[in-house]
C-alpha cells in the first residue's frame, strides 16, 4: 500500500508493506518512507525484501550444515577415542565460521525483479531433501579420508591416552583437513544468487574468505610451515601422492556439491519434489488412521481385559 496523507494511515498500517510517499502524518503509520514521492520505490522494497528472505534461508542452511559437518567429524573422532584439539576448534569456530557467517549476507539484491517469489519458510520439503543429501555427501567424503589414511603404509594407529585428552594422530589430521575445507565449500555453494540476489562471485568479501580458507586447507595438506603444524597438532602425511589425493578429494567434494545444488534448482526436480510432497500430504490421513489403529491394538493388548 502506498499513501501520502492522513486518510491513508489505516491502510498503511494494516497492509503487508506500507510505504509513505511523504514525511507527514502517513510516515508515522507506515514502516517505510520514501524520500521520492513516487511508487517506483516499491521496486526497491521488493528487491531488498526478497534478497533478505533468501539471505535468511541461506544463513539457516549454512549453520545447519556447519552443525552436521562438525557432528560427523566428532563422531568419527569418538570412534577411535580422541577429539579435535582446542586450536582446531578455535580455527574453525572463530575464523572460518564467523567470517563466512558475517559475509554471507553481504550479497546484493538482483538488479531486476524475478517473476517468482522466494519461499517464505526457512525449511520446506525441498530444503530438507537437499540438506539430507549434503549430509550424506559430507559423511561419505570424511569417511573416505578416514579410511584412506588408515590404508597407508606409514599409518600409525592412535592409542587413547589414559587421561582421555585429545592427541595428534593421522586420523585427526585427515578429518581436520577434510572438514576445514567443507565449511568453506558450503559457505560458497549455499550462497544462492539468482534470481533474487546477485551471484556469489559478486560478493567479493565472501570470495576473499573462501580463498583464504582454501589456501589454509592446502597449507594443512602440504604443511610447509612448522609453526602451523605444531599449533594445529597436525601429523605429516609424508607421501606426496597422499597429499595430492587429499587435494583431489576436496576438489571432487566441491564439484559434487555444486552439481547437486544445480540439479535441485532445475524446474524438473522442483516439480518432482512438489509432487512427492503433495502425495505425502494426501497420504497423511491414511497414516494417521493406521497409527491410531495400531495404538488401540497396542493398548488392548497391554490391558488386563485382553487376557480374560
Amino acid at each position: 500500500m502506498c499513501g501520502d496523507g492522513a486518510n491513508d494511515c489505516g491502510a498503511l498500517k494494516s497492509a503487508h508493506a506500507g510505504v509513505s510517499l511523504s514525511e507527514a502524518e502517513a510516515s508515522i503509520a507506515a514502516p517505510f518512507t520514501s524520500a521520492n514521492p513516487s511508487i517506483s520505490c516499491m521496486i526497491e522494497i521488493l528487491r531488498q525484501g526478497r534478497a533478505a528472505l533468501v539471505t535468511a534461508s541461506v544463513t539457516f542452511r549454512f549453520m545447519a550444515m556447519y552443525s552436521m559437518i562438525q557432528f560427523i567429524t566428532q563422531l568419527l573422532h569418538y570412534s577411535i577415542g580422541t577429539n579435535m584439539t582446542d586450536s582446531q576448534f578455535l580455527y574453525i569456530d572463530m575464523f572460518v565460521i564467523s567470517a563466512i557467517a558475517a559475509t554471507l549476507g553481504l550479497s546484493q539484491p538482483a538488479t531486476e525483479l524475478a517473476p517468482t517469489t522466494p519461499k517464505a519458510q526457512l525449511i520446506d520439503f525441498k530444503v530438507f531433501v537437499l540438506l539430507t543429501l549434503h549430509v550424506l555427501i559430507t559423511f561419505g567424503f570424511q569417511f573416505s579420508a578416514f579410511v584412506y589414511i588408515k590404508s597407508q603404509p606409514f599409518f600409525v594407529p592412535y592409542v587413547p591416552a589414559h587421561d582421555l585428552k585429545e592427541g595428534a594422530c593421522f586420523e585427526n589430521t585427515a578429518l581436520f583437513i577434510c572438514s576445514a575445507f567443507q565449511y568453506a565449500l558450503y559457505g560458497v555453494i549455499l550462497s544462492v544468487g539468482a534470481p533474487h540476489r546477485k551471484p556469489a562471485y559478486r560478493n567479493w568479501t565472501l570470495m576473499l574468505v573462501f580463498l583464504v580458507c582454501v589456501v589454509m586447507s592446502v597449507l594443512f595438506v602440504f604443511q610447509p610451515i612448522p609453526f602451523i603444524n605444531k599449533l594445529m597438532s597436525l601429523v605429516s602425511l609424508e607421501d606426496l601422492d597422499v597429499k595430492v589425493t587429499f587435494i583431489l578429494l576436496m576438489a571432487l567434494n566441491f564439484v559434487l556439491v555444486y552439481l547437486v545444488e544445480e540439479l535441485f534448482n532445475t524446474n524438473k526436480v522442483t516439480r518432482f519434489l512438489d509432487g512427492v510432497r503433495i502425495f505425502l500430504n494426501k497420504a497423511k490421513p491414511e497414516f494417521v488412521i493406521l497409527r491410531e489403529a495400531w495404538e488401540n491394538l497396542h493398548s488392548d493388548f497391554n490391558s488386563k481385559n485382553f487376557y480374560k
